[in-house]
């Protein structure tokens, strides 16, 4: 195993969850090559703050003889004991109530990885072309009634959040920033 692992949740499907795949965008748009010595554990997105994830990745990094890190990612709302937390690396989180549920310090950074899509990706100049795009969840047992019909739940475009490279997370990121609202699923 050589350099730095980037595990995010693909719930067993080939393809990925747009926003967990945002990872492979990051990484290729704004992190530095990673060092063949790197044994860490970086999750850059998503709701891991929580005991089974916080297991996996001291698991994972236990197994690598490296650190977990976390960056920017959320709670998912239930009790994490003290010493999980305090045996990973948290270097900002999603938002303040992960903040302050989690007991982190008031000084730790809050924001969302995805403020940084426009420093990484332009979308194309172009009007507004979807009053309400609908992006089902990608693992709504209704997704694919939804990709076929959005007008049946008040949108007039739909996006699948379910993606197979980086072509795929430019082009759902594409069509929101082409839209007025976004009614999302996550």
């Amino acid at each position: 195993m050589s350099g730095p692992l980037f595990p995010y949740w693909r719930h067993r499907r080939p393809t990925r969850n747009f926003g967990d795949a945002l990872t492979d965008l990051y990484r290729l748009r704004l992190l530095a090559a990673p060092s063949p010595a790197d044994r860490g554990v970086y999750f850059l997105v998503g709701s891991v703050l929580d005991e089974a994830w916080l297991r996996r990745g001291l698991r994972f990094a236990r197994e690598r003889g490296g650190a977990a890190h976390y960056w920017t990612c959320g709670w998912r709302g239930s009790p994490v004991p003290d010493a999980l937390l305090g045996a990973a690396r948290v270097s900002a989180v999603r938002g303040p109530v992960t903040r302050r549920q989690l007991g982190l310090p008031a000084d730790m950074p809050v924001g969302d990885s995805a403020l940084l899509l426009p420093l990484l990706h332009d979308p194309p100049a172009t009007a507004i072309r979807h009053r309400r795009l609908l992006v089902p969840h990608f693992n709504d047992p209704r997704r694919e009634r939804m990709l076929r019909r959005p007008r049946d739940w008040g949108a007039d475009a739909v996006a699948s959040a379910e993606v197979d490279g980086i072509a795929a997370i430019l082009a759902v990121v594409d069509a929101v920033a082409r839209s007025r609202m976004v009614l999302a699923g996550a």
